[in-house]
């Protein structure tokens, strides 16, 4: 059976204007920018989108930020039409923990000056994104109205059903799929391309669902606390707790948000009345304890 992140198909994007966002377009729209920074919240496929862009942008090359800011990193050269791919900007941050956060950024900008400040585009994850310092080092090497800030859609209908063709194999395997996913009011979260291929995971070639919505979540969240991103599993190995502690205080943490109405968490004071500041629950469990189980996909 075909992986999900495997399954390479166009996408779609908004571009910020001013304080809206454009009409939805397929990515591919932007090809001719000079420089693009692509967000999406985890799981949305912006490592798979990226790829496919590249691929499809006259074989652009593709790199991990994390590899290109390493030593000895060889600059690909690019031909007439391409520009250079840079996938997880915030791969980049988890593997520099213990550096500032903004140096990984200021390493591949360097980077690419040294390459004469190609074409480029650049992904991370959304809540990563520190964006009036991110965005004023990405100017350097291009001009303000040059850079355009995009954000990856949901997929949509089509490129779910295209997914699933490619990867359940069996006779009406889709279908199947499809109907469960109704049933158990799961359609509207396929649109995130990792729990989509959670859920292909659970359901196998032959596209069987677990039985209930509650099982099929269980299944999803215990994958989605293992956090399957190489990178960021490697940077958080020494303060990662077992995946049952982290369901526990990542459940805790939603509870406490949906009981009191808020829309967000602060990692220091609440800025406003639709934020909570972790520092000021009153538990037993650390703040740092709290702070590393809000970071997997999980929440």
């Amino acid at each position: 059976m075909a992986q999900t992140g495997e399954v390479r198909i166009p996408r779609h994007a908004t571009a910020r204007e001013g304080q809206g966002r454009s009409a939805s377009l397929p990515l591919s729209s932007w090809r001719t920018a000079r420089a693009y920074v692509l967000l999406a919240p985890p799981g949305a496929g912006k490592t798979e989108a990226m790829k496919a862009e590249a691929a499809a942008h006259n074989q652009s090359p593709f790199v991990e930020a994390h590899l290109m800011i390493r030593p000895g990193w060889r600059a690909p050269t690019l031909a007439e039409g391409q520009a250079l791919y840079i996938d997880g900007l915030d791969e980049a941050r988890a593997s520099n923990a213990g550096g500032h956060r903004v140096r990984p950024l200021d390493d591949i900008c360097t980077k690419l000056m040294e390459m004469g400040s190609p074409p480029f585009r650049l992904s991370c994850r959304e809540a990563d994104w520190i964006e009036a310092l991110d965005h004023g080092a990405i100017k350097l090497l291009a001009d303000e109205s040059d850079v355009v800030e995009l954000r990856l859609e949901p997929l949509n209908e089509q490129e779910i059903r295209q997914i699933l063709e490619d990867a359940l194999v069996q006779t009406d395997a889709v279908e199947r799929f499809w109907h469960q996913a109704h049933q158990q009011g799961l359609l509207p979260v396929m649109s995130n391309a990792l729990f989509l291929h959670l859920m292909i995971t659970s359901a196998g070639s032959s596209g069987q669902l677990p039985e209930t919505r509650s099982q099929t979540f269980e299944v999803a969240c215990e994958k989605l606390a293992s956090e399957d991103n190489r990178v960021h599993r490697m940077a958080k190995r020494d303060r990662t707790p077992n995946t049952s502690k982290l369901l526990s205080r990542a459940g805790m943490l939603c509870a406490v948000q949906l009981l009191s109405g808020a829309e967000a968490w602060s990692d220091g004071v609440a800025d406003g009345t639709n934020e909570l500041a972790l520092n000021a629950l009153h538990l037993d469990i650390p703040v740092k304890d709290l702070r590393v189980a809000m970071e997997p996909k999980l929440f």
